[in-house]
């Protein structure tokens, strides 16, 4: 295939696309797809960028991170301990220590510790 075709492909493709969005139930979508239909450059991801703009703007967590205390806590009532869960994430204990003493730790680590496996309910074999 020569580059011309490949252009041409990828410009039917995106044509085809735009195709199936002028007609989309949300008037705001349908007129954007239109507008970049018959734009200068017709593409998808013209369209994808456009769109990205109506969509609403993530909200920050409501949900307030996990004290130290809260975070130590929730792992040991499911029968952790900082070593043995350093571990099992593949750190260190220092790691495991600093993580656990930071009021502002990564929100995933609270959503990690909160996860966990029962171990006061599961066999010793994890």
């Amino acid at each position: 295939m020569s580059k011309g075709l490949d252009d041409e492909v990828v410009r039917e493709l995106n044509v085809k696309i735009l195709d199936e969005m002028v007609v989309h139930p949300r008037k705001e979508v349908a007129a954007l797809a239109l507008k970049i239909k018959h734009g200068e450059n017709p593409s998808a991801s013209a369209l994808i960028l456009a769109l990205a703009d109506l969509l609403p703007v993530p909200r920050a967590p409501t949900d307030p991170r996990l004290t130290p205390a809260e975070f130590k806590e929730e792992y040991r009532r499911r029968g952790w301990n900082g070593l043995n869960l350093a571990a099992r994430w593949g750190r260190g204990p220092v790691w495991m220590s600093r993580v656990g003493s930071k009021a502002d730790r990564d929100l995933f680590l609270d959503d990690a510790v909160m996860g966990l496996p029962d171990l006061t309910k599961q066999p010793d074999d994890l």
